[in-house]
This record gives C-alpha cells, sequence and structure tokens, in this order.
C-alpha cells in the first residue's frame, strides 16, 4: 500500500513544493532595484508637476496656431422705446402722437491674416521648442531620481553586508571567548587574555549598533524618496562577477557632450530665445489681412410702418 502512494514520482515532486513554495513567497516579498525605480518615478511629485507643465507647453503650441484660423466675431442689437409724444415732427401711421421704435439688428464679420510679418510661424516654433526643452527636463528629473533611488538601495544592500560580516565576527569572537575562558580556568591563559577578547567583541557590537542606526536613517531616506510608507524587504544581490569592458575615456566624454540632458535642454531653451525674438521682430513688416462682414437691420414699430419699411 505504502509502495503505491509513495512512488518515485511522488517523492521527488513532494519535496520540491515544499521547498520551492517559501521561495516564491519570499520573492514576491523582496524589493528589487527596478521595482524601487517603477515606485519612485510613479510617486514623485516633482515629475507630476513637469507633466503638468509639459501639458501646458502643448496647450501653448495651440494657442499660438489659432493665428493660422480665420476668426469669426458677431454682435446684436435688440432695442425697443416708447414714446408718448415723439420728439420730431415725422409722419406717423396714426393719428395718435405716441409712437414705438423697434430696431433688430445681427452683425457677422470675419477676419482672416494673410501676412503677419512671420509672426505665426516664428511663436509657433518657438512654441515646440519649449515643449522639447519641457521633456528634455523631464528626462533630467527621470535621472537624478533612478540615480538617487540606485544610491540608496546599494547603500541599504551594502549596510546589510556589513551588519552580516560583524555578527559572523561576533559568532567566531564568542566561540575564542569560550576557549579562551576554558584556558583561563585551567590556568593556560592570563585574565588580560579575556579581557583583551572581550574588549574587541564590545568593539564590533559598537560598530554593528552604529550600522544599524544608520540602516534605520538609510530606510527613512528611502521610504521619503520612494514616497511610500509600506515597503518589502530589499532583495538579495547576487555576488556573481559579470566581465566588463571599458571603452577609451575621450569616447565617454564624447558621448556625455552629444546625449547629455543638460546640454540638450539649454540648447533648446536658446534656440526657443532666439525663435521668439524672430518673432517679436514681425512688427517691423507689413501687415495683410483679409475681412468679410455681413449685416442684418430690421427696424419695427409705428413710426417705420408704410413710411420707411416699405
Amino acid at each position: 500500500m505504502y509502495d503505491r502512494i509513495f512512488n518515485r514520482k511522488n517523492l521527488v515532486i513532494i519535496p520540491l513544493l515544499i521547498v520551492m513554495t517559501p521561495v516564491l513567497l519570499i520573492c514576491q516579498d523582496q524589493l528589487t532595484l527596478d521595482q524601487a525605480w517603477t515606485i519612485a518615478l510613479k510617486n514623485n511629485y516633482t515629475l507630476q508637476q513637469q507633466e503638468n507643465l509639459i501639458e501646458k507647453a502643448l496647450e501653448e503650441i495651440s494657442i499660438q496656431q489659432t493665428d493660422y484660423y480665420p476668426s469669426l466675431s458677431s454682435s446684436g442689437l435688440w432695442a425697443r422705446a416708447n414714446f408718448d409724444k415723439f420728439p420730431m415732427n415725422l409722419p406717423l401711421n396714426s393719428s395718435n402722437e405716441s409712437a414705438k421704435v423697434g430696431i433688430d439688428m445681427i452683425s457677422l464679420s470675419v477676419n482672416q491674416s494673410i501676412f503677419s510679418g512671420f509672426r505665426t510661424k516664428n511663436m509657433v516654433a518657438s512654441a515646440r521648442e519649449k515643449l522639447v526643452a519641457q521633456e528634455i527636463h523631464k528626462s533630467m528629473i527621470q535621472n537624478t531620481v533612478l540615480i538617487e533611488v540606485g544610491n540608496l538601495y546599494y547603500d541599504l544592500q551594502y549596510n546589510r553586508l556589513q551588519q552580516q560580516t560583524l555578527e559572523q565576527s561576533i559568532n567566531r569572537i564568542k566561540n575564542q571567548q569560550k576557549r579562551i575562558n576554558n584556558l583561563y580556568n585551567s590556568e593556560q591563559a592570563t585574565p588580560y587574555d579575556t579581557l583583551e577578547i572581550s574588549n574587541k567583541k564590545l568593539q564590533i557590537e559598537n560598530q554593528l549598533a552604529i550600522l544599524r542606526d544608520a540602516e534605520k536613517i538609510l530606510w527613512s531616506n528611502f521610504k521619503y524618496l520612494l514616497n511610500e510608507e509600506d515597503l518589502p524587504p530589499l532583495s538579495s544581490l547576487s555576488t556573481e562577477f559579470t566581465q566588463v569592458t571599458l571603452q577609451s575615456h575621450n569616447e565617454y566624454i564624447q558621448q556625455a557632450i552629444q546625449i547629455r540632458p543638460e546640454l540638450k535642454n539649454l540648447s533648446a531653451q536658446k534656440k526657443a530665445q532666439l525663435i521668439f525674438s524672430d518673432g517679436l521682430k514681425a512688427r517691423y513688416y507689413p501687415h495683410l489681412s483679409a475681412s468679410f462682414g455681413f449685416n442684418i437691420l430690421k427696424m419695427t414699430g409705428d413710426l417705420f410702418i408704410d413710411e420707411w419699411t416699405n
């Protein structure tokens, strides 16, 4: 019966399930560097504010582009007046000297700019360069956040490794302390030997306490940077060695000059200001526009019947 239940397959699968399940749960409850980066970019208020500035820059482009389209304006007038005695001697429709006067008017006008001294073109181009500068500034903020999170992440990892090293040293010193105490009890060691090993243990314990206090400060800064209070413990770092081949120093300098977002941001801001100044020079050029108007006027009342309106 036992051979039927606990066959070879069961003996292999059951231990694997028992061993692998806790490992999967631990991996899910540990914070990796990529997860920390994702949380930081999602919760960073400076990035959210920069995204609002990018939206405003997009709106500015749309506002400047409105000058390409014709503008439509309209106005209306509705007036009524009753006179018990009309102030002017005009022929009335009735023998009664009282009069009612009404005026209805609707006016429509369309205006299209044909040439504005390249003002619209330059203003739109300047707004687009400002948008580029805002997007580059967003990438600068992202890089700063990623670097700060990475530094704190590895500082916490280094702190934990130091604590583990000191804890192992304390365990070794405890074993040495027991051995020296046994030698002292058998009169094979001096009191100075016991004092020396106790001082070493105390010194390492003090160093461990300092590292634990530093870890609390690092964790506070890490939570503040991620803007998240409930964080799982950090995942363990891999100790595998990775072969890295470095290029020459001059190649890294050229790459930094070409792709640094700070330099691109300054270049975009400068270009936007130059184009904006060209747009302001449009006042020195003649402006050409076309307009079209349409008016409807209707008069009503006793004063205008037959004599004026027919």
